[in-house]
């Protein structure tokens, strides 16, 4: 089959999958509770979120010395509606300290573009996505490691419509791929070797 690739601002995927403009995601999009009402997703990675800060961290920022910063999360996101808060929550004010100063924004280009004009402290995003803009863009922002731990399931999955018969064919595709050689070498091309899952579960 060809498939035609479309662009879209993050927070417009559900609806267009919805309202029939696209047949499915392949963005870094993870399950939660919200989402699995509409939509049927199937595992393909283990993601998780990262942090950039300016190249070679002038700062000298970690995951846990966020407080008080400006950091940038695209609109629609896991980090905009839930990590961010989260690890504000437990990392800053439970302690006594500022709060994370969640800057939202459309897209993580616009995000990675106020952090190289240090209108922004960091950006919190997938390590995947930032992985291949780091390669797009590079010598321009550092990403912390280890991955920022939100406590919850990192797996990121493909979404289809809610029941649709597009679901099991989809499954067994992905599977199909991550079954395959290309599949580890192609992750650990980018450094995204821990990334790796062994099934395409449907959620």
């Amino acid at each position: 089959m060809k498939l035609k690739f479309e662009n879209t601002a993050f927070d417009t995927i559900i609806p267009g999958i919805d309202g029939g403009r696209f047949d499915f995601t392949a963005t870094t999009m993870s399950a939660t509770a919200e989402r699995l009402k509409v939509l049927d997703m199937i595992n393909y990675l283990k993601g998780g979120s990262a942090v950039a800060v300016a190249k070679d961290n002038p700062l000298n920022l970690t995951n846990d010395t966020l407080c008080g910063k400006n950091v940038g999360v695209t609109k629609g996101s896991t980090q905009q509606l839930k990590h961010l808060p989260n690890v504000s929550e437990w990392t800053c004010t439970s302690q006594g300290k500022p709060a994370i100063n969640a800057i939202t924004l459309p897209n993580v280009q616009e995000a990675l573009t106020q952090l190289d004009s240090k209108r922004i402290d960091a950006v919190f995003y997938d390590a995947s996505a930032l992985a291949w803009a780091n390669d797009q863009q590079p010598n321009h922002f550092t990403t912390l490691q280890p991955r920022m731990d939100t406590r919850t399931d990192t797996n990121v999955a493909m979404g289809v419509k809610k029941g649709s018969p597009l679901t099991p064919a989809l499954q067994k595709a992905i599977q199909s791929v991550l079954e395959s050689p290309e599949y580890k070498k192609s992750l650990d091309y980018w450094g995204l070797g821990e990334s790796a899952i062994t099934e395409a579960k449907i959620r």
